[in-house]
């Protein structure tokens, strides 16, 4: 009975750790859309679309909500984690009748998209070696797709 206390501890200390290395994960990630934004992208400016769970097990979906005040063209860029083999975007209107897709068998999905307007992003995970994997998604005010 006297080890209860500790393995209490343990696990307590385990959750922690595991959140704070969630949290890294994410922040690796955000860092590798603004490194892919100022290589490719011509340093275009970079808005974070941070979901509420940045994890998904393969066929598992979610969806974020996308403003444009301004009519232009902006860029949405997705990313995911070394266990990710395959993240599809589709961008939905906010019926959710289908704009534009990425689904390529890729883990760096890229969409247009012209505002002004209210969309839902639907990321998808198609293939993830160890569930769950992490994504992150950005914003690119401008254009950034080539062809």
């Amino acid at each position: 009975m006297r080890l209860i206390p500790f393995v209490l501890l343990a696990l307590m200390l385990l959750t922690a750790a595991t959140l704070r290395s969630q949290e890294d994960l994410q922040v690796r990630l955000f860092e590798q859309l603004d490194d892919l934004n100022e290589d490719f992208c011509r340093d275009l400016k970079l808005t974070h679309l941070e979901a509420e769970d940045p994890a998904l097990d393969q066929d598992e979906s979610t969806l974020l909500q996308v403003d444009l005040d301004d009519e232009a063209v902006y860029t949405i860029i997705g990313i995911c984690d070394a266990d990710c083999l395959d993240l599809d975007l589709y961008l939905l209107d906010a019926d959710g009748n289908d704009l534009d897709e990425d689904t390529q068998t890729d883990a760096q999905p890229a969409i247009e998209i012209k505002g002004p307007g209210s969309f839902l992003l639907d990321v998808y995970m198609v293939d993830c070696r160890a569930e769950p994997c992490y994504f992150a998604v950005g914003l690119l005010q401008g254009p950034c797709l080539s062809g």
